[in-house]
């Protein structure tokens, strides 16, 4: 049970990458994918975790 459900986790992330290397398509799809999961499971990455079961 959230105690302040008011409340919200920003989570911020950080992909580091070579700018040489960027445009290679191996590290394009990659980036591309991780970008994508993120953007496909928003509500996911966007909430508090659920509580455990008692």
């Amino acid at each position: 049970m959230p105690v302040l459900p008011d409340l919200y986790t920003e989570r911020w992330f950080w992909l580091q990458v070579n700018p040489d290397s960027r445009q290679l398509a191996r590290v394009r799809a990659t980036i591309d994918f991780i970008v994508g999961q993120i953007e496909a499971n928003k509500r996911m990455f966007l909430s508090l975790p659920k509580p455990l079961p008692s």
